[in-house]
């Protein structure tokens, strides 16, 4: 996965397929809200690995990132469809 991850970084940062990356990183975004969300609600969490072994990160703060990822690739995306739009 992490692999994927960087690979939509890279075409958002490189301006490369902006708008597939945008949707992309929403999907991807949104998989990873689920599942930490899911988890929080049964009470199971544990460590995501998010930044390998050296930081742990607790539920709140794992759903918090989800959250600024997600709507950080709405926005990219809505505004890439305005100017596409114009």
């Amino acid at each position: 996965m992490p692999y994927v991850e960087l690979f939509i970084g890279l075409t958002i940062m490189l301006g490369l397929c902006l708008k597939s990356g945008a949707l992309a990183s929403i999907m991807l975004s949104l998989m990873f809200l689920a599942t930490h969300l899911i988890d929080l609600f049964r009470e199971e969490y544990a460590n995501c690995g998010c930044f390998g072994e050296i930081i742990e990160i607790n539920r709140a703060l794992s759903v918090t990132i989800d959250l600024a990822i997600l709507i950080s690739g709405i926005i990219l995306y809505s505004l890439l469809s305005d100017i596409s739009s114009s």
